[in-house]
């Protein structure tokens, strides 16, 4: 049975490639549609000064070929949807404070009578 040696490489081998991986030209893979919203940011947040909204905003940047979700940028500004557009008109009318087998909730506070009917059923 053979046993495979080591290959050994010259410092001129390894100084060849050396040079041949510094040469290399920076090779640009492009920007993911976060990274666009984020490198733009400062941008965006011109354009609304200037009274546009996010909605504007993200069809300009359509007609420039960057699609970009309209999620993303209200997210970058921390301007989520409001909860009844996300549930539907039928949730945010019927509200969700009732648990179905229980009926309405009652916050902690108004559960217990109030300190002064405490104080008149003391002895």
């Amino acid at each position: 049975m053979l046993m495979a040696t080591a290959r050994r490489y010259t410092m001129e081998q390894i100084e060849a490639a050396r040079k041949k991986l510094r040469s290399l030209p920076v090779k640009e893979a492009g920007k993911t549609r976060g990274e666009v919203a984020e490198f733009l940011v400062n941008d965006i947040k011109k354009a609304m000064r200037q009274g546009y909204t996010l909605r504007d905003i993200r069809d300009f940047l359509a007609e420039a070929g960057v699609s970009v979700p309209l999620a993303r940028l209200q997210g970058l500004f921390g301007k989520a949807p409001k909860p009844e557009a996300v549930m539907g008109k039928d949730k945010a009318k019927k509200g969700t404070d009732q648990h179905p087998a229980k009926g309405p909730l009652v916050p902690a506070q108004e559960a217990f009578p109030p300190k002064a009917a405490l104080d008149d059923m003391a002895p």
